[in-house]
């Protein structure tokens, strides 16, 4: 019954999230929707990341190789550290490109009502 709960609740939270940032217009839900994006690539990152590096690790211990084990972790860190810089840096320099794109939405959903933020706000989960 409680991981029932659980999984509801992680999937209904973003699209109440969702709802209520659409209310600060389509500039604040496309910064939500790059920043959820960039979220869900660095935790999936770090995660596979983690279990290659806990895998290893329980290696090099079991096998008696605790020096191994320390430049096993002081990789896995340095290659995660590198890995989210890259990101960082890439998110940071899109900022032009990202600036076109969200002016050229604002004009289409101010053309056409149909294509407003909170209908695709709704209408997003569901695809």
């Amino acid at each position: 019954m409680l991981s029932s709960l659980q999984i509801l609740v992680s999937n209904v939270a973003p699209i109440a999230i969702k709802a209520y940032v659409a209310h600060f217009g389509t500039e604040a839900l496309a910064g939500y929707g790059l920043a959820a994006g960039v979220e869900l690539l660095i935790s999936s990152t770090a995660l596979a990341i983690g279990v290659g590096t806990t895998t290893m690790m329980g290696t090099c211990v079991g096998a008696g190789l605790e020096a191994r084990a320390h430049r096993v972790t002081l990789v896995s860190c340095l290659l995660g550290a590198a890995i989210f810089a890259a990101i960082g840096l890439g998110v940071a320099l899109s900022e032009d490109r990202s600036q076109v794109f969200l002016h050229k939405l604002d004009k289409l959903s101010l053309r056409n009502p149909a294509i407003s933020t909170r209908r695709a706000c709704f209408s997003w989960p569901r695809l």
